[in-house]
């Protein structure tokens, strides 16, 4: 389904298990760029200009796609309903996941490439009496 832009530049990325990017009318040259790959997925970023639509080519897996403006930044978020933000995309387009405890207490919290970051243990103790 094509995207109406305005002839403006753009930056187009996404994170794909495909072997080759995907085509993209109005790419740049030089344009798209590979990034990291990580458990199969690799990151591309295209420069789109001199179209007045997007429509993105190709079939298989597409994850996290952004279209932005190219001089701006982007953040995205993944939520989870009555849990909350499940992972978190930086303005590179590198996640960072958020696992929760059965309680909803957040747990651990991973890096782009699976890393654990951060681990929290909640613990309770009796209130002290005198």
């Amino acid at each position: 389904m094509p995207i109406a832009i305005n002839n403006a530049t753009y930056t187009v990325s996404y994170w794909t298990r495909n072997a080759n990017p995907y085509s993209i009318a109005g790419t740049v040259a030089g344009y798209p760029l590979k990034g990291s790959t990580i458990n199969q997925w690799t990151y591309y970023e295209h420069r789109i200009a001199g179209v007045s639509s997007l429509a993105i080519s190709g079939t298989g897996y597409i994850d996290d796609l952004r279209v932005y403006p190219v001089n701006s930044r982007m953040v995205s978020y993944t939520t989870e309903p009555l849990l909350g933000v499940t992972s978190e995309s930086d303005i590179t387009s590198k996640p960072t996941f958020y696992e929760f405890d059965a309680f909803g207490r957040l747990r651990v919290v991973r890096g782009f490439e699976g890393n654990i970051m951060k681990v929290l243990d909640y613990q309770y103790q009796r209130p002290v009496t005198e």
